[in-house]
């Protein structure tokens, strides 16, 4: 019987936009909590980190808006292709709105936050499957 290969072409979709804002945004409202300042160099300090934080940020957001990835597994989970390259599956969370996927990438243990809108339905509810698949199957292992 033939496995079946699951394809799927991950890029930047509004609710990781929108979480990444929130999270901006409790960066830069942190910049309110400082106490005042009443030497210039304290005020030119705050001002140069404000700027810097805004351009770290916004730079990151455009990073953001251009991200994609390639993800391509078996329906058993054992075969993994991360952008071309062969990687293994370390542990994964599977929540309703996103998935968090560890991937071991050449040595390196890599992120990659799938959120439910950057698939559609039936390719979401497939990705779960086998993420939820692959986890009872490495708790029942010795």
């Amino acid at each position: 019987m033939a496995v079946r290969r699951h394809n799927f072409y991950l890029r930047s979709s509004i609710q990781q936009r929108l979480s990444f804002l929130v999270v901006a945004a409790l960066c830069l409202s942190s910049f309110l909590l400082w106490p005042k300042a009443y030497p210039d160099i304290f005020v030119w300090f705050k001002a140069l980190t404000f700027v810097l934080v805004v351009v770290v940020l916004g730079r990151a957001f455009l990073r953001l808006v251009r991200w994609q990835v390639d993800l391509s597994l078996d329906e058993e989970g054992e075969y993994w292709l991360l952008n071309g390259s062969e990687c293994e599956l370390v542990r994964s969370y599977v929540m309703p709105l996103m998935c968090l996927v560890y991937l071991k990438v050449d040595g390196q243990e890599r992120l990659v936050m799938v959120f439910k809108d950057m698939l559609n339905e039936a390719d979401y509810r497939a990705l779960c499957r086998v993420l939820l698949r692959h986890q009872k199957g490495s708790h029942e292992a010795p």
